[in-house]
């Protein structure tokens, strides 16, 4: 069974509203930046999978 690799982070409001997210380009091979509706003082873990093909919708 092949283990894929993977990066985390822990993301934490210091206040309400939208909070960009960033990863450089030599994490997955070009940028991935994303914006995440969150409140004042929440924390958010968020899971990437660096083996998988990038998500075009």
């Amino acid at each position: 069974m092949m283990r894929e690799r993977e990066a985390v982070a822990i993301v934490v409001a210091d206040k309400s509203g939208p909070v960009d997210f960033r990863l450089d380009g030599p994490v997955f091979g070009e940028p991935i930046e994303l914006t995440i509706e969150m409140k004042e003082g929440e924390a958010r873990l968020l899971r990437f999978f660096l083996d998988q093909p990038p998500f075009r919708p």
